[in-house]
């Protein structure tokens, strides 16, 4: 009878700790970031590798990975978008959470897409973007202001048109 109150009382103190630790810390976006957010280390994302001077009010930055095919299909419809449809208020940055560099180029070359407005994560800083950017279920893209806030989340073409 002892044993059996003592591992009774040992599973709920379990249950209680797991149910604890389940709670996600204060700088972890389970699935996204929302509007009105700032964006962190949006100035690193999108540092432009054309040396272009002119700066975009807004910046539609679509996080992708080649495993993920739902991300990597959008990448390829908002880089054939933008280049079909030019416009200096809004510039484009695929964002690749591959691991690997030829997977990577690999993957653009089959897709045919220009690599001038893609970026691909460092290792190192990987599993953090995935947590700050609520990556971890699903891969995201925001329509960031000048100032780092986030205008739109997931937005398709006709908001972006009504937003800008």
């Amino acid at each position: 009878m002892k044993l059996k109150r003592i591992l009774s009382g040992s599973l709920v103190a379990a249950a209680l700790l797991l149910s604890g630790s389940s709670a996600s810390s204060p700088s972890e976006a389970i699935d996204g970031l929302a509007v009105g957010a700032v964006v962190p280390e949006v100035k690193s994302l999108v540092v432009q590798s054309d040396g272009g001077t002119e700066a975009a009010s807004y910046t539609l930055i679509h996080f992708w990975a080649a495993y993920d095919g739902e991300s990597r299909a959008g990448n390829v419809r908002w880089s054939r978008y933008f280049a079909k449809r030019p416009d200096s208020r809004v510039r484009y940055v695929g964002v690749s959470m591959d691991k690997n560099l030829s997977v990577f180029t690999n993957t653009l070359a089959f897709d045919q897409i220009d690599l001038s407005a893609q970026r691909l994560v460092e290792n190192s800083k990987r599993d953090q973007m995935l947590n700050v950017y609520g990556l971890k279920i699903r891969f995201h893209s925001y329509l960031v202001d000048a100032q780092g806030i986030i205008r739109a989340v997931d937005p398709n073409p006709e908001q972006l048109e009504t937003i800008l």
